[in-house]
């Protein structure tokens, strides 16, 4: 049996994805001068940050997550938010013409938001499935 990656690839959910990490990026903007989205096409911009945000998030992340892994429990788990600076520095090196980010402690601001923003669109918009089901089990 052939394996078929368009029905294996769930791209709604990529898509949502993009969307939200597009959108994460946008309110981060919103919130801090330091951290400015620049472009001719406001929602191109996002949707290319976005893209670009995931793929980062998800084949630079977790090598730099496995390298600083004692430093994760030791730290409580804040080192995640210089990751998620670093991952936004990356994002602004790789895209000097979108994305620009003037100091240094907006990215470590911009990380830190970047996580929470992110974990709480992916709730609301139903991506993170409950930790608890609410199905009842039968015995």
């Amino acid at each position: 049996m052939k394996f078929n990656w368009v029905h294996a690839l769930n791209w709604k959910v990529m898509l949502l994805r993009i969307v939200i990490n597009g959108l994460s990026l946008a309110l981060i903007a919103l919130l801090f001068p330091n951290i400015v989205i620049k472009g001719d096409n406001l929602l191109l911009t996002l949707l290319i940050l976005g893209a670009a945000l995931g793929v980062l998030n998800a084949f630079v992340k977790p090598i730099i997550q496995f390298l600083t892994l004692s430093l994760l429990f030791v730290s409580y788990g804040l080192v995640v938010i210089i990751i998620n600076a670093a991952i936004l520095a990356i994002l602004s090196w790789l895209f000097p013409d979108l994305l620009e980010i003037k100091s240094l402690l907006a990215a470590f601001i911009g990380g830190g938001l970047i996580g929470l923003l992110g974990m709480f669109l992916e709730y609301v918009l139903g991506l993170t499935p409950p930790i608890v089901d609410d199905v009842p089990v039968s015995d």
